[in-house]
């Protein structure tokens, strides 16, 4: 055992010393347990200082050099206009995308990633660059200027590269944005496909781990992510209980939830990770006698995708027997 093992604190799930590192966490190698999140490295430059730039990017002022403050006398504003006038560019359609993941007021690193993504993905495009795809969007509305259409499709591609982040275990509000911004469902998949096609991204297997060993570890993060937002509601103890009782139901049900559980095809196989913990939450929600009101509160905290028939019948699902009451 080495010495950083003897330091490590115990795995809360198996009590192992041993753990390895993700993308944003530290994680248990016996179990597969998430760990805390990792530290950034001291040395790392602030976020702050690339959110500027990319905020430069996006108003169409160069990225090097310095800015003349709006102050001084005639000849200090006269050489300020002098140098915008030499340093303006005109924004790329990029840019554009970068300036509305900056209105959505996400953390600066969860920007800056967002923003890595935007630009691999239309460097990256075959066919030519992101801004070059003209394809009508459904959710363009009758009076809209080509800026504001423009602006549509910018935003599209900015919600598109949060949800590939919030799929990869990387949290953000990219479902509440997408309905702030009144995005089509169709155009944002159509954007999502595009930016993956782009980075021929493939699932975010770890080393030597299977399908069933990745579906289970999503599966476990999906579940843990909503108990902590459920937390709000009902405090940690109860929602973590709802939680255990979630993870019964799914792996009952054939998911492998439990490290080393085998998995078959059940109730849940069709589903992505996150609908089928969504559903195994309200189904326990369901047993431990909460009403629909708290099945709404977290949906509104975590939107899932195609739930739209479920939560239309909420009140009637709450309202029946489930089967581990009868």
């Amino acid at each position: 055992m080495t010495a950083n093992q003897v330091d490590s604190p115990r795995c809360p799930n198996c009590g192992s010393r041993d753990r390895g590192d993700d993308t944003t966490h530290h994680f248990c190698t016996d179990c597969g347990w998430q760990l805390e999140p990792i530290e950034a490295d001291s040395g790392f430059v602030p976020a702050r200082s690339d959110a500027s730039k990319l905020r430069s990017r996006a108003a169409g002022r160069s990225e090097l050099g310095s800015q003349i403050a709006p102050q001084g006398d005639k000849l200090a504003r006269k050489l300020r206009k002098y140098h915008e006038r030499a340093t303006a560019k005109t924004p790329k359609f990029v840019d554009g995308i970068i300036d509305e993941l900056l209105r959505t007021n996400e953390p600066e690193g969860t920007v800056a990633v967002a923003a890595s993504i935007i630009d691999e993905a239309d460097s990256k495009d075959r066919r030519g660059a992101l801004g070059r795809k003209r394809t009508k969007c459904l959710g363009f509305q009758d009076g809209m200027t080509k800026a504001d259409r423009t602006v549509y499709r910018q935003r599209a591609f900015a919600a598109a590269a949060l949800v590939h982040m919030n799929q990869y275990g990387n949290p953000n509000r990219a479902l509440q944005i997408a309905d702030e911004w009144n995005l089509d469902k169709v155009d944002l998949l159509r954007a999502l496909r595009l930016l993956r096609r782009a980075l021929r991204a493939s699932p975010a297997y770890r080393p030597g781990e299977s399908p069933d060993e990745f579906r289970g570890r999503q599966l476990r993060h999906d579940l843990h992510t909503l108990r902590d937002h459920l937390s709000d509601r009902l405090g940690h103890a109860q929602a973590s209980q709802v939680m255990d009782t979630a993870a019964a139901i799914l792996s009952d049900s054939g998911e492998p939830v439990e490290l080393g559980s085998d998995a078959f095809v059940g109730a849940f196989a069709a589903y992505s990770s996150t609908k089928a913990a969504m559903v195994a939450m309200f189904d326990a929600m369901k047993f431990h006698g909460l009403q629909a009101d708290a099945a709404r509160f977290l949906h509104d905290r975590v939107p899932v995708w195609n739930m739209a028939v479920f939560l239309s019948d909420v009140d009637s699902f709450f309202g029946r027997e489930s089967a581990e009451e009868a």
